[in-house]
């Protein structure tokens, strides 16, 4: 998730653990544990260009490294007085800070290398929205209270609020996945694969995507837990892979290259730019029901542009205000699900 709900997280966990003893150090530790993972953003420079994000959430989320990475958040807190009389303490704090990054980062839909080095799979569990405001103001609420009261009884309720928070996630993904089966089969698919993956800020909403005779076919969920799962249809679009990238382009070897580590890091979800044969979308993530994503590759048009490069596309706040309808449930292009075909009734 997003820096802040780690480090809140790394903060409530070592108070859980460590209690009120080491006041202040113990969520400051901790945060700075639950944070260190994410300055793998700082390795950027280091990467392809057509490619930024590629280091993110790679061998510095890998379970095997928390340790290693909590003992370095520490360690850096020791160069402060207060925190060297209590050294013991600060480094198991940060330590358990550390350990609770790759598990929240391994709920959401981006992909982490969570196995590292022993497997370069991009894990995930699509349990939980990249940003989460309730989630954070909660668990940033709890670190607080402990802090203030020295008592570990807030940070204990984070953890269960989080517990419960999974609980949820899962209901909501097990009714996302059930409407999206019987939406297939109202269309009469056959989906090859299929996702479901929560939208920014709710677990109400759920973008949906499945493979079907080389398409795509995406669409909004509202499964709810206290009425009749709606949805927004967003349509199709040809999958795109290797075989049908363009030919004769400046760089034929350096396009090809990179796109086979986008379409990895995209999880083979990548298609054209609805209207467009010059920018690839990592069709995962999309501001609405269609194939509207936060980020493509940008195929260059003239010789001052790269061969290919990152690019990310501008949304304006009625995009935003869309999204809030959806969640809210007042949006006019929410509609019950189809009624599936006489001959799929038992």
């Amino acid at each position: 998730m997003d820096p802040v709900t780690q480090g809140v997280l790394g903060a409530a966990a070592a108070q859980a653990v460590l209690g009120p003893r080491g006041g202040h150090r113990v969520w400051i530790a901790g945060l700075a544990g639950g944070l260190l993972p994410d300055l793998d953003v700082l390795l950027e420079p280091l990467a392809d260009p057509a490619l930024p994000w590629e280091l993110h959430r790679h061998f510095t989320h890998a379970y095997v490294m928390a340790p290693v990475l909590g003992l370095l958040a520490g360690l850096a807190l020791l160069v402060l007085p207060g925190f060297r009389a209590r050294r013991r303490l600060v480094l198991g704090a940060a330590v358990v800070g550390a350990l609770t990054h790759a598990p929240l980062d391994l709920c959401t839909s981006y992909g982490t290398k969570v196995y590292w080095p022993f497997s370069p799979e991009n894990a995930t569990l699509d349990l939980f929205p990249i940003i989460d405001p309730v989630v954070t103001i909660f668990l940033l609420t709890c670190v607080m209270l402990a802090g203030f009261r020295r008592t570990r009884t807030p940070a204990l309720v984070a953890v269960a609020f989080l517990t419960l928070y999974v609980g949820a996630a899962l209901y909501q993904r097990g009714a996302a996945l059930e409407a999206q089966a019987a939406l297939a089969r109202s269309r009469g698919h056959t989906p090859v694969r299929a996702r479901v993956m929560p939208a920014p800020a709710s677990l109400l909403v759920w973008r949906s995507l499945y493979e079907v005779d080389g398409r795509m076919v995406a669409d909004v969920l509202r499964p709810s837990p206290f009425g009749a799962t709606k949805m927004v249809e967003g349509g199709s679009v040809p999958l795109l892979r290797s075989a049908d990238l363009p030919t004769g382009t400046r760089d034929d070897a350096r396009v090809r290259d990179v796109f086979r580590r986008f379409a990895a890091f995209a999880d083979h979800w990548t298609a054209w730019l609805p209207g467009r044969t010059d920018a690839i979308g990592d069709m995962r993530f999309s501001i609405d029901a269609g194939f509207r994503p936060p980020w493509s590759l940008t195929l260059g048009q003239s010789p001052d542009d790269p061969a290919i490069a990152w690019t990310s596309p501008s949304f304006e706040s009625r995009d935003t205000q869309g999204l809030l309808e959806v969640i809210l449930g007042t949006s006019e292009d929410l509609r019950p699900l189809p009624a599936s075909k006489p001959s799929d009734a038992p």
